[in-house]
């Protein structure tokens, strides 16, 4: 028998080669975004912001929230507040503004209703860089795409299972004609 000169190692090798290669480059990519995400490469970017004579309608014990208050907002201060209306300006120290943004007044004087009273105050806006959310979008991406791929794994064996053995059924059958079995059962 003349033996073939073989080129590569099959079906089945070539399968676990490109398995394997897929796994690695996963990890690979996986290792690299965690070690940009925990080493503090990127970091959020921060500046303080002055807002003058905002017009609240209430100042009392109850609180009035800040137009415009979002979490990224820290070390909120108030820096003058005036009653309109009165012609008053309040002791600063007599009011306090929350780190969730509620202004509350400490004296027993209630301005509501037709009272306009102007705030004035500064606060510490922080952001995250472009650069720092689209590595942490990666990182999720990569997390969810792990996560639906690890669902549909046993379809993924079966279908494999079913071409290899639609495989070695050619390799019996082209190795039966080889042999000289043909469809009569006779050698």
């Amino acid at each position: 028998m003349i033996q073939k000169n073989k080129k590569g190692g099959g079906i089945i090798t070539s399968t676990v080669w490109g398995v394997g290669a897929m796994i690695v480059g996963v990890v690979v990519i996986l290792v690299i975004t965690s070690t940009l995400l925990t080493s503090d490469l990127f970091v959020s970017d921060s500046s303080t912001i002055t807002v003058t004579n905002e017009s609240i309608t209430w100042v009392n014990d109850t609180g009035f929230t800040l137009s415009g208050y979002n979490s990224t907002w820290t070390s909120i201060t108030s820096t003058f507040a005036y009653n309109d209306s009165e012609d008053i300006s309040f002791n600063i120290a007599n009011i306090t503004i929350s780190s969730t943004g509620v202004v509350t007044n400490a004296t027993l004087l209630v301005w509501e209703g037709n009272d306009s009273v102007d705030l004035s105050y500064t606060y510490l806006h922080t952001f995250d860089q472009t650069e720092k959310l689209t590595a942490d979008n990666l990182e999720k991406n990569f997390t969810t795409g792990l996560t639906e791929v690890g669902n549909k794994i046993p379809t993924i064996l079966l279908i494999v299972a079913v071409v290899f053995l639609f495989g070695a059924l050619v390799l019996l059958i082209r190795k039966a004609q080889e042999m000289g079995i043909d469809n009569s059962g006779s050698l």
